[in-house]
């Protein structure tokens, strides 16, 4: 006798479980086995890496909520979410079905980067920090020290610059614009890099220190998240709308 379909589906979930199950213990085994390997074999206590289940994962993204979408590529896209009170960055793949190879690189990546402490490697959070106040005095040098504010308008990753002791340095001031504070009556041509325009500035062609301040603020953004919005942009996507929209879904201030 032939069985129901009720039967049939519940054999299928089981089988969808089982081969979940079974990827998960077998990614968390090689996980271990590279971060054992690239320590040759000492105790690697806090800097052990977890690997979390498909059900942390989907709670953590609300079952990868387009909203909280912050980026994406050609091969996956990422993810912002709350996992047990923290915010965390998932990347997923663009293919459900698992490839080894891309596993395999996933987790070198990780096991690798966990393992780097060298000043050229693995940036921590408190020099992207470090970046963002240097640029910030930078700016407010440019509007406020001058006889005259100045505007860069062309804030963004590529004009930043690391001296040899880390320190960042404003440059590419090819876009810099003199101006004179509260005249708003002139209108200026659109200039700077996709993703970091301020969107008054597009729609008026005003150029205040708030062009700057914007700008400011998705450069840190990029710092914290660690996505390009220039390459957002180029996919129809913006790095601040997506956060904001992936904040207010998480319910931060």
């Amino acid at each position: 006798m032939g069985q129901t379909h009720t039967g049939i589906m519940k054999n299928k979930r089981k089988k969808k479980f089982e081969a979940k199950e079974e990827y998960f213990i077998r990614n968390g085994g090689i996980l271990l086995e590279k971060q054992i390997v690239l320590s040759q074999g000492k105790d690697i206590g806090a800097r052990q890496l977890k690997v979390l289940s498909s059900a942390d994962i989907e709670k953590a993204t609300n079952c990868y909520d387009p909203d909280f979408m912050v980026g994406s590529s050609f091969c996956s896209t990422v993810y912002i979410g709350i996992l047990d009170d923290r915010i965390v960055v998932v990347k997923t793949p663009l293919h459900l079905e698992p490839d080894p190879d891309l596993v395999n690189r996933c987790l070198t990546a990780v096991s690798t980067a966990v393992e780097m402490n060298h000043d050229n490697i693995a940036m921590d959070w408190a020099d992207r920090l470090s970046i963002a106040t240097d640029i910030a005095y930078a700016l407010s040098y440019m509007h406020n020290a001058l006889s005259k504010p100045v505007v860069h308008r062309d804030v963004d990753s590529a004009s930043v610059l690391l001296d040899y002791s880390f320190h960042a340095k404003l440059s590419n001031f090819g876009y810099s614009l003199p101006i004179t504070p509260g005249d708003t009556s002139q209108k200026w041509p659109v200039v700077g890099t996709l993703g970091y325009i301020d969107p008054e500035y597009l729609k008026t062609q005003k150029v205040t220190d708030k062009c700057d301040v914007y700008s400011l603020r998705v450069l840190m953004l990029e710092l914290q998240t660690r996505r390009r919005p220039l390459r957002m942009a180029r996919y129809g996507e913006d790095l601040v709308d997506s956060f904001v929209l992936a904040m207010g879904k998480l319910n931060i201030a």
